[in-house]
């Protein structure tokens, strides 16, 4: 069981997501060499979603995705709302299990491109009918490179609220490791 839990968690926290703007940033902010202009404030939302932890065998199957969407208030400041949801299913150990929840996040441009970030997010598992509740902060940093409108980012973040021995907890681990891509209009 603990060998299912960690590899749905582990599913959980790697997600590949496909965000647009109608301005053409990422959520990591503008392209170098941009400047701030007055904009129409629909230019500064941005809309994402994508798949996470697609995993299909004869035992496993895995299928989630995520939706976000932000404003971006600065060339360097966005903060935004996402949802998730992740279905797990382990037919040896006939286990099923249906994770979903929000989440806040906030990324700040610290120097080129490397950027802060901090995510809260509240979880509810759902497992044999039963809803167990937990949250996460995460707070860490991350790396983005973009070629014309795309955008790839990687991250590291560290969950401060994590117990180790606490079984009401659904992380394996305080680390989450992720990778989102980034598409602009």
């Amino acid at each position: 069981m603990k060998t299912t839990l960690f590899t749905l968690l582990l599913i959980l926290t790697t997600q590949l997501v496909f965000a647009q703007s109608s301005a053409g940033y990422t959520i990591e902010g503008d392209r170098p060499g941009k400047k701030e202009r007055n904009t129409d404030w629909t230019e500064k939302i941005y809309i994402g979603g994508g798949l996470a932890g697609l995993s299909f065998s004869d035992r496993i199957t895995s299928v989630g995705f995520s939706v976000l969407g932000g404003y971006r208030w600065t060339d360097r400041l966005n903060t935004g709302l996402g949802m998730s949801y992740q279905y797990f299913e382990d037919k040896y150990y006939d286990d099923k299990y249906n994770v979903f929840g929000p989440q806040i996040f906030a990324q700040y441009l610290i120097y080129g491109p490397i950027f802060g970030m901090a995510q809260y997010e509240y979880n509810i598992l759902n497992y044999n009918g039963r809803n167990y509740n937990y949250d996460g902060l995460f707070l860490g940093a991350g790396y983005s490179q973009s070629v014309g409108k795309v955008s790839i980012n990687f991250y590291l973040l560290y969950n401060v609220l994590y117990e180790e021995n606490n079984r009401e907890d659904g992380y394996s681990s305080p680390y989450s490791i992720g990778a989102n891509f980034m598409v602009g209009f």
